[in-house]
């Protein structure tokens, strides 16, 4: 931890892999030993989220209870977790028209997802209901920190003057089932997280 792994993710050229590919923490002996050593958890852990972890295998044994809180927050931070924070959308359109779009994610984990899925909105009004990708966006090129998205979508036929229901989620490739959740607690059980009515003009 001090010299040896370091070195050799510099001298192996793979200080960038965790850009493309998950990185895999499992412990040299189990934290029940570090703290019985006296090891500087708080040490550990930073390196572990330097190095861009995406889980941790601490093996088949207890965690000492002094560090259940401590550890639980690292896995936490291990991964990515997109949160949530902004969404912009107009409080009206006109039928046929587009729907101007905006958000601000961030991924406050220490890595990405390595799998693409796909943002998407969610139309809705009364049994009518459309999905529409953002298709511009590439998940996996969603690092730690601030991600944009921003679009118009048209609006698609069929919807009528009143008030629509505009939901968010990524949803698979090819399906429109929402795969990852967003780090929200407003969302609904299968995933979508709401963002409230847009008035469609008669």
């Amino acid at each position: 931890t001090f010299d040896c792994y370091p070195r050799a993710v510099v001298k192996g050229r793979v200080q960038n892999a965790w850009q493309k590919a998950p990185v895999c923490f499992e412990s040299c002996w189990v934290p029940a030993t570090w703290y019985r050593e006296g090891f500087d958890l708080d040490f550990i852990m930073a390196q572990g989220l330097k190095f861009h972890g995406t889980y941790f295998m601490p093996k088949s044994n207890p965690i000492p209870g002094p560090w259940i809180d401590k550890l639980a927050a690292f896995c936490q931070r291990l991964g990515y977790r997109f949160q949530l924070r902004q969404v912009a959308l107009p409080d009206s359109i006109p039928a046929r028209g587009e729907l101007a779009f905006e958000a601000w994610i961030e991924n406050v984990g220490v890595a990405p997802l390595y799998h693409r899925y796909v943002p998407a909105l969610r139309l809705r009004q009364g049994d009518r209901e459309e999905v529409r990708r953002l298709d511009n966006s590439d998940t996996r090129e969603w690092l730690p920190g601030d991600i944009w998205l921003e679009g118009k979508l048209a609006l698609p036929d069929g919807f009528r003057a009143g008030p629509m229901e505009v939901a968010l989620g990524l949803v698979h490739p090819q399906s429109d089932e929402v795969r990852v959740r967003f780090a929200v607690a407003e969302q609904e059980p299968d995933g979508w997280v709401p963002l409230g009515l847009v008035m469609v003009a008669g």
